[in-house]
């Protein structure tokens, strides 16, 4: 055991250091790509292409709780080398996969003369309108046609296989959308790269699953109806979880464009492309601990899993504070430097977040756990209850109080969520209280907020002066208070020493 426990170590590690290779250039792109958009086409396209891709991105209801399923299942039959279960698996997900691209591009279309509605208080043309949603929705629905054979790549842990691909691509489509707006001017040609990226990298990665992978093209007989209604029954309930996962995380863009503006949405973007770069550092963490956790959750006894996960969730939670501090230290000044001070929204909209953006990295071991667990059934009791507060929290303090009313109804969100889950997966899974865990995490999320004002109050210090200055300063400023809070209160815990020898072994 102790061996094939240091086997997925390594698999993890490699993971997330092949993943943050190419982390840096396309964050530099990407930022380089949006300067260039709000400098030639203007905000209000940023901001309608932000709209529309959360929009598209509400149209993969149809797949939520397949690509889940996918994992939880295939996890046993890879362990232990079943090529006729594989195959028999991934022929049945081919098909769903591929009537999902069907069904979400011909609902796309139906929904196709209502979008303007969505649209308020800008100065585009209605046709225009329509063409960059079929774009985005041409998009979405052709990655579904390869995207069964990239999850096998990532449950087999070759998640850098993925990175490697997508990265390179990225990097070579974004050099291309940045030339075509720059001699065109056109937002068209910005969207158009998008499917260039996304076609092309889901293409190389099914050919190299099917090189990888034999038992791809093995013909056998179909699953069983009992194994066929065990699967259908843990996508119904990874679906309704994933719903509130969709409503919790990808409607603020909706909210913003029908309570506020569409342009606001431009303005809410460019700050979403920071929260971007932590969003993807802590996927690529997630990323490439996932199926090891899946692994281990199969092979080892419920003591180990349950040491695995708090530790996890320290080393999450320590990553989300720093991050979530940085973020209301420096952004503003970030932002005068970048874009300049007329893009600058409410710093108490910024509070609200930076403490989404720490409670969304805070959480992820939970999540993943939960979704690796089998407990499905039980979560999405947490999904339903937490998508409901979201939404009526967001909506009555979004009228009442603007764009920050939004993020404290995601905040809320979370912590409910958060304490419900845990509630099942200490309660179900290991037979034991959740007590000590909630209790650290609501002491947590209460000790963030105190950092929060103590760094925001610091870089107010900063403010007069160069924005560079404020930018640097507010960065070290923020990163010196959460790492000596966190070391004061926590430095001779095991969770603790844990964090910095697996910091030490990456570095080596």
């Amino acid at each position: 055991m102790k061996g094939a426990g240091m086997n997925r170590t390594e698999k993890s590690i490699r993971n997330i250091r092949f993943g943050m290779g190419l982390q840096i250039l396309t964050v530099l792109l990407a930022f380089i790509n949006r300067t260039i958009l709000i400098r030639t086409v203007g905000i209000e396209l940023v901001g309608l292409g932000g709209l529309f891709n959360e929009v598209i991105g509400a149209l993969s209801l149809a797949e939520l709780g397949i690509g889940s399923s996918i994992a939880y299942s295939l996890y046993a039959p890879l362990a232990r080398g079943d090529e006729r279960k594989t195959a028999q698996l991934m022929e049945l997900y081919r098909k769903a996969y591929h009537l999902i691209a069907g069904l979400t591009f011909l609902i796309g279309l139906l929904l196709l003369p209502f979008v303007h509605l969505l649209v308020r208080r800008v100065d585009i043309p209605l046709s225009y309108i329509r063409i960059v949603y079929l774009l985005y929705l041409i998009q979405l629905s052709s990655s579904y046609l390869f995207s069964y054979k990239t999850a096998l790549l990532n449950v087999d842990q070759k998640n850098y296989i993925w990175s490697g691909v997508f990265g390179g691509v990225k990097i070579a489509g974004t050099l291309l959308q940045i030339l075509l707006v720059l001699l065109s001017r056109n937002y068209l040609f910005y969207v158009g790269g998008l499917i260039f990226i996304s076609l092309t990298a889901n293409i190389i990665c099914a050919r190299i699953a099917d090189r990888d992978y034999p038992c791809l093209s093995m013909k056998t007989e179909p699953l069983s109806k009992t194994e066929k209604k065990k699967i259908f029954s843990d996508i119904k309930n990874i679906f309704i979880k994933s719903l509130s996962g969709k409503i919790t995380g990808s409607t603020d863009n909706i909210l913003i464009s029908t309570l506020i503006s569409t342009a606001m949405v431009g303005y809410y973007s460019n700050y979403n492309m920071v929260f971007s770069v932590v969003r993807n550092f802590v996927y690529l963490l997630q990323s490439g601990l996932v199926n090891s956790v899946g692994n281990m959750m199969a092979t080892e006894s419920d003591r180990h899993s349950e040491e695995v996960f708090r530790r996890l969730s320290y080393i999450f939670n320590f990553f989300g504070a720093v991050f979530a501090a940085g973020i209301f230290a420096c952004m503003e000044p970030f932002i005068r430097l970048w874009l300049g001070p007329e893009f600058l929204l409410p710093r108490e909209a910024l509070f609200a977040m930076s403490l989404a953006v720490y409670l969304e990295a805070a959480v992820r071991p939970l999540w993943m756990t939960m979704e690796v667990s089998g407990l499905f059934a039980h979560d999405k009791n947490a999904a339903i209850l937490g998508s409901a507060v979201n939404l009526i929290v967001s909506i009555c303090l979004g009228l009442k109080i603007g764009m920050a009313g939004i993020f404290i109804g995601t905040c809320l969100t979370y912590l409910l969520q958060a304490v419900l889950k845990a509630y099942y997966l200490y309660r179900l899974r290991w037979g034991k209280s959740p007590a000590v865990f909630n209790g650290r995490f609501l002491t947590a999320f209460a000790g963030q907020v105190i950092l929060l004002l103590a760094a925001g109050a610091a870089a107010g210090c900063l403010r007069g002066l160069h924005p560079l200055v404020s930018f640097i300063g507010g960065g070290l400023i923020s990163t010196a208070l959460v790492s000596a809070f966190y070391y004061l209160l926590t430095g001779r815990t095991e969770d603790f020493e844990y964090m910095i020898g697996l910091i030490k072994r990456r570095k080596r």
